[in-house]
C-alpha cells in the first residue's frame, strides 16, 4: 500500500493535509505509526498534527474523501497551487525564520510524542504559538538555559511549564531528550510565572503532583499544608526531591497510594535524594508528635 492510501478507510484514498500551507511531514502523510488518533467520546477520528477531524469507522472512503472537496464546476475558479515555504516568502525577517523553524520542529515532535503521550501532544498542537511566543521571549532575555541551539529541550520545557507536567518517559525518548535537559528551564518559568504559588517547594509539589495526576485537592490540600507548617530543615538539599517526599506522605495520610517507582522515573528526583528527604520529613513528624506529648503531659 501506498503511503498516499494508507489507512484508507479512515483517511479517505489520496487524504491531503488541510493546513495552510499543507504540512510537508504530515504524519498521515509519511512512512511510520499512524497519524490520528480515535476521540473515544464521538467515535471520530482526528489527526495528531492539525486536529482535522477525519471521519469514523462507520465513514465510507468516499464519504471522508469529499470532506470539504470544492465542487467541481467551481474548481476551474480557484487560483490555489501549493508552494514551497522558501518559495512561498522570499522576504522573510530573521525572526520570522526563527519562529517557522520551531513550528516544523514541533510538526516533526508531534508523532513521536503522541504514540505514547497522546495528551501532551494535543496540547502542544493547539498551543504552539503560545509555546513559541514564550520560547522566543526566553531565547531574547538570553536566559542561560534557552540559550542553546537545541529546540527539542526548549520547547518541552515550556510546554512542561504551560500543561503543568512533564510528559512521559518514553515521549521524551522518542524525541531523544534526557529529563535533566527539560528540567532546567521548565523550572525557571515555574518560578518566574508561578506568583500564586511562589515557594519553590510549593511550585514542584503543584508540578508533581500534575505528573503523576494525583487529584488536585490532595496536592492543593498538601501545599497548604507545607506552608503552614514549613517543615524545615530537611537533610536533603534538592527542592523536586523534598517536593515528591512531602507530597508522598501527604497523599499516604489521604488514604492514597502512590508507587515509588513512578517517583523515581519522574526528572529531577532520585531514588536516593527522594528516601532521604522522606526520611527527614518522617523523623521531623516523630519530632512533632513527641512535643505535642510532652506539652499535653504539662498542661495535666
Amino acid at each position: 500500500m501506498s503511503v498516499k492510501s494508507k489507512s484508507a478507510d479512515i483517511l479517505g484514498i489520496n487524504f491531503e493535509c488541510r493546513d495552510d500551507p499543507p504540512r510537508s511531514n504530515c504524519p498521515n502523510l509519511v512512512d511510520g505509526p499512524e497519524g490520528y488518533a480515535k476521540i473515544e467520546s464521538t467515535g471520530e477520528y482526528q489527526c495528531i498534527a492539525c486536529l482535522r477531524k477525519l471521519g469514523n469507522e462507520s465513514s465510507t472512503a468516499d464519504e471522508v474523501a469529499d470532506d470539504d472537496v470544492i465542487d467541481e464546476e467551481n474548481a476551474e475558479a480557484v487560483d490555489y497551487a501549493y508552494t514551497a515555504e522558501g518559495d512561498r516568502v522570499q522576504d522573510q525577517t530573521a525572526e520570522e525564520s526563527l519562529v517557522i523553524e520551531r513550528k516544523d520542529k514541533i510538526t516533526d515532535m508531534l508523532p513521536k510524542i503522541a504514540a505514547s503521550d497522546l495528551e501532551y501532544s494535543m496540547f502542544m498542537s493547539n498551543k504552539q504559538d503560545e509555546i513559541i511566543d514564550l520560547l522566543r521571549k526566553m531565547e531574547t532575555a538570553r536566559e542561560p538555559s534557552f540559550d542553546t541551539k537545541l529546540l527539542a529541550p526548549k520547547i518541552l520545557a515550556v510546554t512542561s511549564h504551560l500543561i503543568k507536567r512533564y510528559p512521559t518517559m518514553k515521549a521524551m525518548k522518542a524525541v531523544g531528550v534526557k529529563p535533566s535537559s527539560i528540567e532546567v528551564g521548565k523550572n525557571i518559568l515555574d518560578a518566574l510565572r508561578s506568583p500564586e504559588l511562589g515557594d519553590p517547594i510549593s511550585i514542584a509539589i503543584n508540578n508533581i503532583g500534575n505528573s503523576l495526576q494525583i487529584p488536585e485537592a490532595i496536592t492543593m490540600s498538601a501545599i497548604e499544608a507545607y506552608e503552614k507548617n514549613k517543615p524545615i530543615p530537611n537533610q536533603e538539599p534538592k527542592p523536586l526531591a523534598r517536593a515528591a517526599a512531602w507530597l508522598y506522605i501527604y497523599a499516604k495520610n489521604s488514604k492514597l497510594k502512590i508507587n515509588k517507582t513512578e517517583i523515581y522515573n519522574m526528572p529531577g528526583v532520585s531514588r536516593s535524594a527522594f528516601n532521604k528527604a522522606l526520611k527527614s520529613y518522617e523523623d521531623y513528624f516523630r519530632n512533632v508528635k513527641v512535643t505535642l506529648k510532652e506539652s499535653s503531659g504539662e498542661e495535666k
